[in-house]
């Protein structure tokens, strides 16, 4: 994958000069839009990170002082429209939680935010993706993967049914 630091509002540009966006570039922009517009005070917007695949964009957002998971979740909801897909604690220190958009066009995306010091994070990741499918796929893995774990406690969980539903 590529990495760079990006310009939240700098649009890419095709051949002959001309504005080229393709669905995930939608979904990018809207999303790095909403961070600009919204969440400029949670978010440091000039350490932004973007790393690019075929499949996807990984987005990793720094926030400007480290935050409680559960506020950064409020101020998301805020803005966005998210479901939970799951919370999950593994001992005392480390909890993990994915949540994803409705899955429309210049919507298309999945939050990670992870936690090592009793629920505090420093940063958030954010995947656009381009279809919905390999979003499905994505989340269906994350979620059976941690499903299988024994040796965490499930915090919650959305299932498999209702996930599917999202989708179709």
């Amino acid at each position: 994958m590529e990495q760079e630091k990006t310009n939240p509002v700098t649009p890419t540009s095709g051949k002959n000069g001309k504005e080229e966006q393709s669905l995930m570039g939608n979904n990018y922009d809207s999303l790095m839009n909403t961070l600009t517009m919204y969440m400029v005070g949670v978010f440091d917007l000039e350490q932004v990170q973007k790393e690019s695949s075929e499949d996807l964009t990984i987005i990793v957002a720094p926030l400007r002082k480290p935050m409680m998971m559960e506020d950064v979740m409020e101020t998301i909801e805020r803005f966005m429209t998210v479901q939970i897909l799951f919370a999950y604690r593994e001992g005392t220190k480390e909890i993990e939680a994915v949540a994803y958009t409705k899955p429309t066009p210049g919507n298309m995306t999945v939050i990670h935010l992870q936690s090592h010091m009793y629920g505090a994070i420093e940063q958030v990741i954010f995947d656009v993706f381009d279809s919905v499918e390999i979003m499905y796929s994505a989340l269906e893995k994350s979620l059976s993967e941690h499903m299988k774990k024994t040796d965490g406690m499930m915090i919650q969980c959305q299932n498999a049914l209702t996930l599917f539903n999202a989708f179709h």
